[in-house]
């Protein structure tokens, strides 16, 4: 009786362990189960949320269509590496709004596309207006490359535009344009369609006159040409007046370059080509749109501006173009001095500076707008200089400094920074430079080496003021001059006089370039320390820091005295640190969908 008592136990137990093994097994199953059907459900969520952010409307069916769509960069051989495109975060009202096209069928992904500029569109569109993308911003997403800023073309006139957007301001008078403003640093530039000013009928003539009587008081920002100057010259083409306006296709033939008459609907998602400038990009080539001799002698700025676009994308001109460029070039001259000052600039800080001065001298731009500066690069040192002559100059320098005092008794503060600026230079006299140019050639390759640092510097986002770019292009002369015993700084006053009248160089800047000339030899040469507090402590000293750190560079000189001037600033508290440029690309605001704005209202909690 007991071992059958045993036995049942034994099965009892046995069957007890069986079905736990069951039980545990089955949970097993289901918790698995239960983890498979969350980890779909993760990437269900997941990727909604990656289709939202890229502006589809539904999650997409194949691998494929998942990828945000985006445009395939056009290659070109001599295109160097460019940044990675900006991916904007579109608002959910704007991805589901149905008047735009599926993502998967957009030309140009809308995450790369400003969603204040898509706004500024769609809000001119609600309106009954024509409203694209144009310019640059199309020409460089086409490429693969991050737009720096968002321009819109419409149909709308400059006043319609005002009264559309309540955070918009119009801006020149012989270029009328739209500034839609986002914050501080932001601006969606909207322009009027125009059409050939030689073109217009009368009515626009009857409505150029109208805007022209309304704007009588305002101040003229934009200092780009215009309508045609009737100067009885039939030779003269030159535009003084572009505010005869037009259709979309008038417009796109009244610009420069093929490479900017690009526009882009981004509601029905392509791209508008009426001047062949998409199959230019894909062959990297500059060319104008129409006859190129009738365009430079329109605005012959755009010259500097094919340049520009030339060096940025590492393109080729075509011949065309490129042989008109040189038989136009004395044509700058005739052009607005203060837009040539600011077209020079750009063009030598835009990071490409080095090839853009060689691109000038090969077009003869050097020798038409800054004949004194090739004349000081080939300048000889004089064969004999005695320490009879040092006096004359030096008293010549005391005249200039005299002169240059009386001119600015206007500000008082001016009057004495300008009266202790002699203490702080007697010592540069006595400097003698490590590193002479005696050379033409040896200043040629001196001022390209100086030229490459200055590129290598603006890709840091350094901001670089006009004063320090005219010293670094007078340099190697004025060092040349300084180690021959002759003064740079009265060499310089007097060719920036003409300076002056040809593209407005402004008086501080010359001022400013003056000084610093003055002062970088003994900077350079690290002396002068018993005068520092008298030098760190005027308003061209970062300027004079920044022209010293380049010039180091390309001479190659140890950077213990850029180190040394840095720590003086540092122990006086001086300011020493330059400037960076203000980046336009913000966070793009968010428009709630109406449920979001029900949710979160009062009424609803």
């Amino acid at each position: 009786m007991t071992e059958k008592k045993t036995t049942k136990k034994k099965a009892k137990k046995t069957s007890t362990k069986k079905k736990a093994t069951k039980a545990s097994a089955k949970k097993a199953a289901n918790k698995g189960a239960e983890e498979t059907t969350s980890i779909e459900v993760d990437t269900e969520v997941k990727q909604e949320a990656t289709s939202a952010d890229a502006g589809q409307s539904a999650p997409a069916s194949t691998a494929d269509e998942k990828k945000v769509a985006s445009v395939e960069p056009v290659s070109t051989p001599e295109v160097e590496q460019k940044p990675a495109l900006t991916v904007y975060t579109i608002p959910q009202a704007v991805v589901e709004d149905k008047q735009l096209v599926p993502a998967s069928k957009q030309e140009i992904a809308l995450s790369e596309i400003d969603a204040d500029a898509l706004w500024v569109v769609r809000r001119l569109r609600s309106k009954g207006f024509e409203a694209y993308l144009t310019g640059g911003c199309v020409r460089d997403l086409l490429l693969g490359v991050c737009p720096k800023d968002f321009d819109v073309a419409t149909s709308a006139k400059p006043e319609e535009v005002k009264q559309i957007f309540r955070n918009c301001r119009l801006i020149g008078r012989r270029f009328r344009l739209a500034h839609v403003v986002f914050g501080e640093n932001k601006i969606i530039e909207t322009a009027t369609f125009r059409a050939h000013p030689a073109a217009e009928n009368d009515e626009a003539e009857a409505a150029q006159e109208e805007i022209q009587e309304a704007s009588n008081d305002e101040t003229d920002d934009f200092d780009v040409v215009d309508t045609v100057e009737d100067s009885g010259d039939t030779d003269d083409i030159m535009l003084e007046r572009d505010n005869a306006f037009g259709s979309i296709e008038e417009d796109a033939m009244r610009r420069d370059l093929t490479i900017n008459g690009l526009f882009y609907d981004p509601i029905a998602g392509e791209v508008i080509d009426f001047v062949g400038g998409r199959e230019d990009l894909k062959k990297g080539l500059i060319r104008t749109i129409g006859d190129p001799d009738i365009r430079f002698r329109e605005d012959p700025v755009r010259i500097l501006r094919a340049i520009k676009f030339a060096t940025r994308l590492g393109m080729q001109f075509e011949k065309a173009t490129e042989n008109a460029m040189s038989e136009h070039a004395e044509l700058l001259l005739k052009c607005a001095p203060a837009r040539l000052h600011e077209e020079i600039i750009r063009l030598l800080t835009s990071g490409h500076g080095a090839a853009a001065f060689k691109m000038m001298e090969q077009f003869g731009i050097v020798n038409t707008l800054l004949p004194e500066l090739l004349e000081g690069l080939d300048w000889e040192k004089p064969t004999e200089h005695t320490k009879e002559n040092a006096p004359a100059a030096e008293e010549q320098k005391e005249e200039d400094v005299s002169a240059s005092e009386d001119d600015e008794n206007k500000s008082d503060t001016q009057t004495s920074e300008s009266s202790d600026e002699s203490e702080s230079n007697e010592p540069s006299v006595q400097v003698v430079l490590q590193h002479q140019y005696y050379e033409p050639q040896e200043r040629r390759d001196m001022l390209e080496k100086i030229l490459g640092v200055l590129d290598e510097v603006v890709a840091y986002d350094t901001v670089i003021p006009p004063s320090v770019l005219w010293t670094l292009l007078v340099w190697p002369t004025a060092a040349s001059m300084e180690a021959s015993g002759e003064s740079s700084s009265t060499w310089f006053w007097e060719i920036s006089e003409e300076w002056m009248r040809r593209f407005r160089l402004t008086r501080r800047c010359r001022e400013t370039v003056k000084y610093l000339l003055r002062n970088m030899p003994s900077m350079l040469a690290g002396v002068g320390v018993d005068n520092t507090r008298g030098i760190i402590g005027r308003s061209w000293f970062k300027d004079a820091l920044l022209a010293l750190t380049v010039l180091s560079q390309a001479q190659e000189i140890d950077f213990k005295n850029v180190l040394m001037w840095k720590a003086y600033a540092r122990q006086h508290k001086k300011p020493y640190r330059q400037s960076r440029k203000v980046s336009d690309v913000r966070e793009p605001r968010r428009r709630r969908a109406k449920e979001e704005v029900a949710e979160s209202s009062p009424s609803a909690a």
